[in-house]
Formats: structure tokens, sequence, C-alpha cells
């Protein structure tokens, strides 16, 4: 298995440096944001920008149909953004055909705005005034939130849309499903629910797990792994616990089901300097 948070992955380094016409380069980190989730939704808000860009052309003219052909005193026009705000919570629709999450339509926003400011910086401008608790595109945001509330209020539709917790019985049900399965995909996934379940965790920050970061603790007699938080940039220290009451949903049994079947990265120590990740 590759690691999807390497961290000398190509949507996280920095640039090498190389050669241009001859002469070396020094190598440089962008001031964008890197990874490729921040790329993915700048296309994402430009697309949507675009989209909204060619309908306000064609009820007024005078604007251009591009964000690439904003001037800058056009895209210091608060009235551009109020509009945008508008479009994006009573006319846009997702790729699915159904309106917009809020967050992807606050997000939408503000991130326009951003783009347009990378572009033109000027001090004092309106885009310049982007930042802080009170400021004109926090007001927009607000309202968008209220307007959308209100909406879904009268509409009685339910609000939150988070998916139904796992509790420990529900992790047990899947583990003796996946081992009766007897294949090497089935351990491997048995092995990273289990794993996310005890780190109650993303459960992507699996693939960045490496042997020197299991350590035994000889106060807890048990077994301590790191685990690593690419987006806070963090790691915190997880237990692994055996499930006394039920053997199917016990991680050490889920640990043997998958070294059986060739899961883990051996090899070996490590060596010096070797991350050597704990799947392949």
């Amino acid at each position: 298995m590759q690691p999807e948070n390497s961290s000398r992955s190509s949507s996280s380094s920095s640039s090498a440096g190389g050669t241009e016409n001859g002469v070396q380069s020094m190598g440089s980190i962008p001031a964008l944001g890197m990874s490729a989730a921040t790329v993915k939704a700048r296309k994402s808000t430009m697309a949507s920008f675009n989209t909204f860009l060619e309908e306000q052309h064609q009820v007024d003219e005078t604007w251009p149909s591009t964000m690439e052909s904003l001037t800058e005193e056009q895209a210091n026009d608060r009235t551009l953004y109020e509009r945008f705000a508008f479009w994006l919570t009573y006319t846009s629709e997702s790729a699915r055909g159904d309106a917009y999450a809020l967050g992807t339509i606050k997000s939408y926003v503000r991130s326009a705005a951003q783009i347009m400011w990378q572009k033109f910086k000027t001090p004092g401008s309106n885009l310049s005034m982007l930042e802080g608790p009170s400021n004109w595109m926090t007001k927009i945001v607000t309202n968008m939130e209220r307007l959308v509330m209100q909406r879904e209020f009268e509409a009685g539709n339910e609000l939150s849309n988070e998916a139904p917790a796992l509790h420990l019985r529900h992790i047990e049900a899947i583990g003796a499903a996946l081992s009766g399965a007897g294949t090497q995909e089935a351990a491997f996934r048995k092995h990273v629910i289990m794993l996310s379940f005890l780190a109650c965790g993303r459960c992507g920050e699996v693939a960045s797990l490496a042997w020197p970061l299991v350590k035994w603790d000889h106060a807890l007699g048990a077994p301590i792994l790191m685990w690593r938080d690419y987006k806070n940039s963090k790691d915190k220290p997880v237990v692994l616990l055996c499930n006394n009451s039920n053997s199917d949903g016990d991680i050490f049994l889920a640990f043997a089901d998958a070294a059986a079947q060739g899961q883990f990265n051996l090899g070996g120590p490590v060596s010096e300097g070797e991350n050597k990740f704990l799947f392949f």
C-alpha cells in the first residue's frame, strides 16, 4: 500500500529547484495552499465563479464573463460578491442537481474574493480587508448562513447531515463479516477499520503509520502508537487495547490476520533515517 500522506508526496513537497537556461534555481515553497484538496477546492471555486459571471454577463453586459477578465475595480466591487452569494444561495446547483451544502457556498464566496486579492494586491482596497470578525465578507457569509437556515426551517428539513455513529457492536459485526470472507483485502479492511475506531480519528491517517511510531508502554502493559494528523500537524498517542468480550472486535487478532495475509511492511529492522510505513 502506498501511503497517501507521504511527506515526500508531490502534493505536499516544496519546489525542489532545478536548472533553467543553464542556471541553477533555488527551491521554494508556494504561498498558496499546497495540498491536493486545496488545489481541487480552488478549481471548484473558479469553475463556479465563472459560471456565475457568465449568467451575470447575460443580465449586465458591462461585466465580463470570466474571472480572468475582471478589472481591479470590478474585483474590488462588493456588489460582485453579494450577487455571487445570492446566486450560490438560491440559483446554483451541484453536479448531482441539488443545492450545494452551506459549507460549500460559504467557502466559494470567500475563496473567490481571496483569489482576486492574490491577483490584485492593492493596500487599502476592499479585497485587502478580508480578515477579521466584522469585515464585509464575514457579513455576507453570515447573511448567507441565516438565509439558508431560514429556508431549511421553513421546508421542515433536518439540518444535521452527519453519518450515524459506529459503536463497538457495529465494529464487532463488521469484523466478523470480514473475518468470514477470509481474503487479504478483507483482513486489511478489518485492521484499518479497527485502528480507526480505536484512534477515533481520520481513517486516512492509517496510511502514515510507521513501525518506529509503535512503542510498548511498560506502565500500561500495552502497545501505543502515535496517530498522525496531517491536517492539524499533530500526532497523538493511541493505546491498543484487547477486546475481552468479543474476539471479532479485537485489534490484536486483526493485527494477526493482517500479518498472516502479508499486509505488513516487514523486511528486517528499520535502517537509520528510514520511515518504514506499517503497510505496503
